[in-house]
């Protein structure tokens, strides 16, 4: 009797042998409840993914519409100009590919004075000060507790070392100790203070990616060049520094030697495209390995013979940005390219910037698409199933509701397509 009433109990009516498919047991089976009940939370999560969703790509279609209409309408309002300012054109869109001139020199810099005048002399130039250091990084990682059960999570510190333009502080590792007895041989993991080094204030000076100078007056054809513009001319060109620096050389090592060799002095050499400035405490003279506390910097000049505008002339000699009409938000139309470019190369280039950020929105878009018809389906069709409501072939949706999955897919893509193609 009693295995009787076992298998009684175990016993579903046939009325609901669809409940079968909501157990839970797949992604499509997220938020159900086993009394055929619907889950307000997971249908509103759903039904607010599936409308912002379309509500997004409707916007990114919109803007994305608004954006190459304002193109158009800068591109049949350009006019082309010569190098030389004319009142009649002030208030107007114009191009213009123009010769630049009233370079800066730079050959004033640590490592720069042996350099030709032609490879010093640019635009703007940027210099990058990084140093070698240790660094601690640390990894959240789980494993079986074999006395309480289940798992449990820690934090593992390592520690090597890097270059890098941030100074760490070695005072706030976690495991010094595991620092020093397992990466250091024992010796505490010590990052030195650069800025007490001799070669600091005539060297790198400041860590990081610095601009440490920049043509003034620089000159497009007639025209004066504002900052925007300069920030945007030229091409960048990795400098090989060279030993020129008295003040860091030995004083026996006369200028020509020190031109031709890559040991500068005692405590500074050229390494490929760095100039390093040696930590020489607790190091060898003639090791040539990097060492903790060692500075490496690098210059990059940005240089260009001609560039092309594609702008407002709102002075005698200046330009400023053009606010295309009738558009809402404004937009504006700001722009130099280095070398020759026509109006329609420029205008499709200004089209191809944006059209990584569109992409991107689409793909998004998309997928939380899916995600929310998923979600709101596995709601819906499981209700209609159990209550009886609905004899549509809900046989059709499978144990675990893989059928879901297939039409949430097919109604979420045929909704963002037609999204995409009204907009």
């Amino acid at each position: 009797p009693d295995r009787d009433s076992d298998l009684e109990t175990g016993r579903r009516p046939r009325g609901r042998a669809f409940q079968s498919f909501d157990d839970g047991g797949s992604f499509f089976s997220w938020g159900r409840r086993d009394d055929g009940r619907i889950n307000v939370l997971a249908l509103v999560c759903g039904l607010g993914l599936l409308i912002g969703a379309i509500s997004l790509a409707a916007f990114n279609e919109v803007r994305n519409f608004e954006s190459l209409r304002a193109l158009f309408i800068a591109q049949k309002a350009a006019v082309e100009a010569s190098c030389l300012p004319a009142k009649q054109n002030i208030g107007k869109l114009l191009h213009m590919t123009c010769y630049l001139s009233n370079f800066s020199y730079f050959g004033n810099l640590p490592g720069l004075h042996m350099l030709s005048d032609n490879d010093v002399t640019g635009i703007r130039i940027e210099r990058l000060v990084e140093m070698y250091q240790w660094a601690e990084s640390v990894t959240t990682k789980s494993r079986a507790d074999y006395v309480h059960g289940g798992t449990m999570t820690f934090d593992e510190y390592r520690y090597k070392k890097v270059w890098s333009t941030q100074l760490f502080d070695d005072s706030s590792f976690v495991r010094p100790t595991t620092c020093a007895i397992k990466y250091n041989n024992g010796v505490l993991c010590k990052n030195p203070d650069p800025t007490r080094q001799s070669w600091w204030n005539d060297g790198p000076q400041k860590m990081g990616l610095n601009e440490v100078g920049r043509a003034k007056n620089l000159r497009f054809g007639g025209y004066k060049l504002n900052q925007e513009l300069i920030n945007l001319a030229g091409e960048p060109q990795v400098l090989r520094p060279m030993c020129d620096a008295q003040s860091w050389a030995e004083k026996t090592v006369h200028r020509k030697e020190a031109a031709s060799s890559n040991v500068c002095g005692r405590d500074v050499r050229i390494k490929g495209i760095y100039m390093h400035f040696l930590d020489m405490d607790n190091r060898s003279v003639t090791d040539s390995e990097d060492s903790v506390g060692d500075v490496r910097m690098s210059y990059v000049v940005y240089k260009s013979d001609f560039a092309s505008v594609l702008a407002l002339q709102t002075g005698n000699e200046s330009f400023g940005p053009w606010k295309i009409p009738n558009t809402a938000p404004e937009e504006v139309l700001y722009l130099l390219e280095n070398g020759e470019r026509t109006i329609d190369q420029m205008i499709l280039d200004a089209v191809s910037s944006d059209t990584t950020q569109i992409w991107f929105t689409r793909a998004l878009t998309f997928f939380l698409a899916v995600i929310g018809m998923v979600t709101t389906l596995s709601q819906v069709v499981p209700y209609l199933s159990i209550t009886n409501r609905s004899g549509c072939c809900l046989h059709l949706f499978g144990p675990n509701g893989e059928a879901i999955g297939c039409m949430s897919f097919f109604l979420a893509t045929s909704s963002w397509l037609l999204t995409i193609g009204a907009c």
